[in-house]
C-alpha cells in the first residue's frame, strides 16, 4: 500500500515537473500546469508541448515596471505642458509687442 502511494507522488511529481518547465519555457502558469500534470500526467505533458509559446508584451509586467514608467509619462506630460505654456507667452508677448 505504502509503495503504491509513494509511486503515485513521484508519478505526479515528475509529471507535473516537466509541465510546470515545459510552461515556463512558453511564458505560461508554472503552477497551473504543475496541478494539471500532476493529475493528467502523460496527456498534460502532449497538450503542454502541443500548445504554441505566448509572446511576452513589450509593456511593462511587473508593478514597479509599471511605477516606473507612470512616473516617466507624467513627467513627460509635464515637460509637454511646460513647454505649451512657454510658447504661449512668447506669442502673447510677441502680439503685444506688434499691437
Amino acid at each position: 500500500m505504502n509503495v503504491i502511494l509513494i509511486a503515485i507522488l513521484i508519478w505526479a511529481v515528475c509529471f507535473g515537473g516537466s509541465c510546470a518547465i515545459i510552461a515556463s519555457s512558453k511564458n505560461r502558469s508554472c503552477l497551473g500546469w504543475f496541478l494539471l500534470g500532476a493529475t493528467f500526467g502523460i496527456f498534460a505533458l502532449v497538450v503542454i508541448c502541443a500548445l504554441p509559446a505566448i509572446a511576452s508584451s513589450p509593456a511593462a509586467t511587473t508593478l514597479p515596471e509599471i511605477f516606473q514608467r507612470a512616473q516617466e509619462d507624467d513627467w513627460q506630460h509635464a515637460e509637454r505642458q511646460w513647454e505649451d505654456a512657454q510658447q504661449r507667452i512668447a506669442e502673447r508677448s510677441l502680439r503685444r509687442g506688434l499691437a
